[in-house]
């Protein structure tokens, strides 16, 4: 057996996908255009309740979107799906690469607050090993639209590394599971992780989807505990 193939066995995770009430994760939300466009953009999460973080590549590919619908339960809808709300400001960090995709986070403040409960962010990395998991909608999918969700197995840095050499992981993280690294079942989503008391806590956004090419590599999220510096002041006097 390779080193290379050593390795794939090494790092082999597979958790079946499932769908989900959205109702209960109300937090979930999409970067949308807006009438007459209502297809979604980014997926993102509500962590107060008037400001929703994205990974900040994914909206620089969308200028023009300037909506957030919160809580929609499908990938595309008009204003009934979600509670639709627009954008007031996006406040990108400064350092925020494209290519490497460090700093990988955008500050979305909405006009209005929204009804729903956001998720809380947990500042603190997930151990290596570690189940966290990745709810969102299969973009690539174009004949499903509902919410899913699957558990997903935190890697090391060096695992990441050497499955996705050409990102600095440094304000990255990377986490695996088989059966939605690939075309058409992969999780447009947040990371979360459970917290002892049974919540959800927010630990990264999706920051790179790989291509139909590159199936079974891990998929990488904004490593939020390395961003606090940035995203923490503009939520506290906004936290309503």
């Amino acid at each position: 057996m390779t080193a290379a193939a050593a390795l794939a066995v090494t790092v082999a995770f597979t958790s079946p996908f499932a769908k989900v009430d959205v109702g209960i994760k109300p937090y979930l939300s999409q970067l949308r255009q807006g009438p007459p466009a209502y297809s979604m953009g980014c997926s993102g999460a509500l962590v107060t309740s008037s400001i929703v973080l994205f990974a900040g590549s994914c909206v620089k590919s969308y200028p023009s979107h300037g909506w957030v619908a919160i809580g929609p339960p499908y990938k595309h809808g008009k204003e009934d799906n979600g509670e639709w709300i627009q954008i007031e400001s996006k406040t990108f960090h400064p350092r925020l690469s494209t290519t490497t995709f460090e700093y990988d986070v955008v500050v979305v403040k909405l006009v209005s607050p929204s009804k729903h409960d956001p998720v809380v962010i947990l500042w603190d990395d997930a151990p290596p090993g570690s189940t966290a998991w990745v709810r969102g909608w299969m973009p690539r999918n174009r004949t499903d639209r509902n919410l899913y969700e699957a558990p997903v197995r935190i890697e090391t840095t060096a695992t990441c590394r050497s499955q996705l050499p050409w990102l600095d992981f440094k304000t990255i993280q990377c986490a695996s599971n088989d059966a939605i690294q690939n075309c058409f079942t992969g999780i447009d989503g947040p990371l979360t992780t459970t917290t002892k008391s049974g919540v959800d806590a927010l630990l990264g956004l999706l920051s790179l989807q790989l291509s139909c090419f590159e199936v079974n590599r891990p998929s990488d999220y904004s490593r939020l505990s390395k961003l606090r510096d940035f995203v923490e002041p503009l939520l506290c006097p906004l936290n309503v």
